[in-house]
């Protein structure tokens, strides 16, 4: 049985545990911005997995108390891991388990333990408070970054106290602690809360000065270096520097993510949305008015559209930024402020902090097979046959229940059908060099047509590994803001330096496009991929900045393309749409290479009943080998010990088997008499215990084990005989038993 003190240690193991996955787990998050994970979900299953191992011990040490009693714990465990690790989609619960064993093992035999649990919240502190207040970590309404903080603030006022407190003579016992987080954690909050609002205020105002000075006055030293972050075209590709800095903050009341049917083994899952926020376009009224013509070219109706296409609403407010440019969704048809609408894609006045712009665009899903064939067969449009603005507004309303008045008039409509596209200035590949021009031919040579060109200079370029510490152009002056300066960077990075980072993926994209004949431009702005879980906002930082080529497609418009190796391809986080009947299939394998990344997608809610029924199956599998393994673990112990006690005694001498002998017969005559006893050392107070007809014998058995404690060492060995009258004597004992 474990006393207090162990049942205590137990606990602060359990909070220590949760306090040094928490924190770990915000440590990956900020250093793989790109990192899916549910925190909650996460560190729930890691600190239950840890105590599951906490009351399976309790349970071993019945039978057996060695040192090895805490990895016996984890076996059922580690059988669980195994079993889940190919088979489930699951992955938090896959190294929840894990996690929760290798913890178990840690506090077990790291040494000095009791110092570590008295004084590692001090550390964890100090690490909480930096990412507090350097990282804006832990600002969420997530319920596992409260559960982190409570954690700690036990553990330290106990910790306090034990040092304050010699030998914890008037200390508060640990249990204390224990109770006051479970009043904090269960109390109900009031329905009007404390108005701290002038305190708040005043401290935000402090906070955000100081903020605000260091922000511009890191931006007044120039280097060789970049920080990541909301930037211009007139950058050169030189080493660049990930910033953790909030830039955007996203608001929306549409889910993170999609929900969508795995057909080879009809399970409802998740893929994350992802999104495109660019600066300085605004609303293109062009780009809208070809892209609905090239739907209705298409004769797709509503239903056919919602396979790679939705409306969708965005706020974005603006942090630490300082530029006048609109920042928004690609395809957005409508931007307003606080002002009213907001149409160009640049305002006359730099943007403070807070500033606020409402977006609705139309979301599309790039790496639709089906509307990637479309895309393929695009050129084969007759465009020519454009419908009048009654027409188009009639269907746009059909497909995406929008007002086509609100987002284009019927005089800038026609405008736009009678203008002459221009995209000269798309087509200038600058001062290309001879081995770029054949590689652009290389490349594009059986392509059957722009996107399919398009295509295969995307998939070539994710070939480059992606790298943060690299070179710009061959000219130190030259930039993305000219197509001489991306040609001089496209050059130098393709057969040279060979490596690099959006700018110089781009920038080749970009140049091996005009190369190829095919209107190319770059953009600049964020991407930004959702996380799983559902927030109330969602922050885009620094490091998600990101600048990316897009490609003019014959009768369709600008599409964004993704060369950068270390950003997944569109067809990664496709929606998994499809219609009833048959749809155009792309030819997307054809572009993968070894370098393109995937996402993991993790299993979702909105299970149909026959995949309720599988689930249940599955958990009552999973559930019998837990319980199957933990009996079996059980048993082994159980007949381990019995097996060990007999051989023990068959190869122990007289001496020993008699020490052996008289302990079991106290605890026989123990348990006949059902009764607590005080061992005094004095062997005769169990005389009283036998039975009248054992009672001479029991009485002889203890002046042998007197004779050999006490007599000359000569005469203290025990005969075999006598060891047998002895073995004799406890098992006539046995039948006495109740």
């Amino acid at each position: 049985m474990k006393s207090s003190t162990q049942f205590v240690t137990e606990k602060k193991i359990g909070l220590y545990s949760y306090a040094l996955l928490a924190i770990g787990l915000e440590i990956f998050t900020l250093v793989n911005a790109r990192a899916d994970i549910n925190k909650n979900q996460f560190l729930i299953v890691s600190v239950g997995c840890l105590g599951f191992y906490l009351l399976l011990e309790y349970a071993i040490r019945f039978f057996v108390n060695t040192n090895w009693t805490a990895v016996l714990s984890v076996i059922p465990g580690l059988l669980l891991f195994l079993r889940l690790h190919h088979q489930s989609s699951d992955s938090m619960v896959i190294y929840g388990i894990l996690i929760g064993a290798i913890l178990r093992l840690f506090f077990s035999y790291v040494p000095f333990r009791e110092r570590v649990l008295l004084l590692g919240c001090f550390p964890l502190d100090g690490i909480v408070l930096y990412l507090w207040f350097f990282q804006d970590s832990f600002r969420e309404n997530i319920f596992a970054d409260k559960l982190l903080l409570l954690c700690l603030v036990l553990l330290t006022l106990a910790a306090v106290q034990q040092v304050l407190y010699e030998k914890n003579q008037g200390a508060y016992p640990f249990h204390f602690f224990l109770l006051i987080g479970m009043v904090i954690i269960f109390i109900p909050v009031r329905e009007k809360p404390i108005d701290w609002t002038p305190v708040e205020k005043a401290f935000v105002k402090v906070a955000d000065t100081t903020k605000h000075i260091y922000f511009y006055l890191e931006d007044m030293f120039d280097s060789n270096t970049y920080t990541t972050g909301y930037s211009s075209l007139d950058v050169t590709g030189g080493r660049l520097d990930k910033s953790e800095k909030p830039q955007l903050i996203l608001t929306t009341n549409e889910k993170p993510y999609f929900v969508y049917t795995d057909y080879e083994n009809h399970m409802k899952k998740k893929i994350r949305r992802n999104v495109y926020l660019e600066g300085g376009r605004g609303v293109d009224k062009t780009q809208m008015v070809k892209f609905i013509n090239f739907l209705y070219q298409n004769n797709l109706d509503a239903e056919a559209v919602k396979v790679f296409s939705q409306p969708s609403k965005l706020k974005l407010e603006y942090v630490y930024l300082n530029t006048a440019d609109e920042i928004a969704p690609a395809n957005s048809v409508l931007l307003s402020n606080e002002a009213g609408q907001v149409t160009a894609g640049v305002s006359p006045n730099i943007h403070e902090k807070g500033y606020s712009i409402q977006s609705a665009y139309i979301d599309i899903d790039y790496g639709s097979p089906y509307f990637m064939g479309l895309l393929n067969d695009s050129a084969a449009l007759d465009s020519r046959n454009i419908p009048d603005y009654q027409t188009m507004a009639s269907y746009v309303d059909d497909i995406y229940s929008l007002k086509f008045s609100d987002i284009v008039t019927e005089q800038e409509y026609n405008t736009i059908l009678t203008e002459q596209v221009d995209n000269s200035k798309y087509l200038d590949d600058g001062k290309a060099s001879k081995r770029l021009k054949e590689l652009a031919l290389d490349i594009t040579a059986d392509a059957t047509g722009s996107y399919d060109a398009a295509k295969r200079i995307e998939a070539y370029l994710r070939q480059y590994p992606y790298s943060t510490k690299t070179l710009g152009g061959y000219d130190k002056s030259s930039t993305m803001a000219t197509a001489d300066g991306m040609a001089d960077i496209a050059d130098r990075f393709l057969f040279d330096s060979k490596e690099g980072y959006c700018v110089h993926f781009t920038s080749a994209m970009v140049t091996l496009l005009r190369l190829s004949g095919i209107p190319a431009r770059a953009a600049i702005g964020y991407r930004y991929v959702y996380p799983f879980d559902e927030q109330d906002s969602y922050v885009v930082i620094g490091s998600c900045a990101h600048v990316w080529p897009e490609a003019y497609i014959e009768n369709v418009g600008w599409i964004p393309f993704e060369p950068t190796a270390a950003y997944s391809t569109a067809a990664a986080y496709t929606w998994h749409r499809s219609q009833s009947e048959d749809i155009k299939e792309s030819t997307e394998s054809k572009y993968e290479t070894p370098y393109s990344a995937g996402v993991p997608i993790v299993a979702g809610a909105g299970l149909t009943k026959s995949k309720e029924r599988g689930d249940g199956v599955q958990v009552i599998k999973l559930v019998a080998l837990v319980v199957i393994s933990i009996l079996f673990l059980l048993c082994l112990l159980i007949l381990g010990n019995i097996l060990f006690r007999k051989i023990r005694y068959k190869i122990a001498s007289p001496n020993r088997r008699l020490y052996l002998d008289v302990a079991e017969i106290k605890e026989i005559l123990i348990k006949n008499n059902d009764i607590t006893i005080t061992d005094r050392g004095i062997l005769t107070d169990y005389v009283k215990l036998a039975p009248e007809e054992l009672k001479s014998q029991i009485q002889a058995v203890i002046n042998l084990y007197y004779r050999m404690e006490y007599s000359e060492a000569t005469e203290a060995v025990i005969s075999e005989a006598e060891s047998n009258f002895v073995k004799n004597i406890r098992e006539e004992l046995k039948k006495y038993s109740n």
